[in-house]
């Protein structure tokens, strides 16, 4: 919330590249709760007067013509990026670095065992096309790969616990604490 609203008073335009259940209830839960209460003309998810929802692919990056790439933007690319290789995120970020003049780009990552142990698990459901491929196990060096500023580093289910606590079975706490301690998946925030 602390960085939603810095960009909001520096004029930002916030853009949601895609979203995964968690991450679309946490900005619902931004838009919903706290915006009201903090600034009732803002929005963060969904589209409401003044805002258009964007179709488009990705890595192609011709949605952005639709943006005003000088004004400063937040792109959120969430539960997307492991879906694909480094070589093609690190392209996406390049293109995108190009493209705007003041941006900062939130993504949700996952290590080498993450994506190992995710991978067994999607191979025993039968559904061999959901596989994932990008793994970062050292933020900060990927971060000097995409020549971008590392803003901020966090483990990924932290203020979920939080937020869920008592809410949810042994079994779910357990797997995500060990995945925050693990650092099996984590956020990454960068300057473009």
């Amino acid at each position: 919330l602390q960085g939603v609203m810095a960009l909001f008073r520096r004029g930002c335009q916030l853009v949601i590249l895609a979203c995964n259940t968690a991450s679309a209830k946490a900005l619902r839960s931004i838009q919903q709760h706290d915006l009201p209460r903090l600034d009732p003309r803002r929005r963060v998810l969904g589209e409401a007067p003044g805002e258009t929802l964007i179709p488009g692919d990705l890595f192609d990056l011709a949605w952005a013509d639709a943006l005003d790439k000088g004004l400063p933007t937040l792109l959120i690319v969430s539960g997307v990026f492991q879906y694909f290789h480094n070589e093609e995120v690190l392209g996406f970020i390049a293109r995108a670095k190009e493209l705007f003049a003041d941006a900062e780009l939130i993504f949700d990552a996952t290590n080498s065992v993450g994506i190992k142990y995710t991978n067994k698990y999607v191979q025993k459901t039968g559904n061999t096309s959901a596989m994932m491929y990008c793994a970062i196990d050292d933020a900060p060096a990927f971060a000097r790969e995409a020549h971008c500023e590392l803003l901020d580093y966090r483990p990924f289910f932290t203020d979920a616990r939080k937020m869920l606590k008592g809410k949810v079975g042994i079994y779910t706490k357990v797997a995500m604490w060990v995945t925050d301690r693990t650092n099996r998946a984590f956020l990454l925030h960068l300057k473009l």
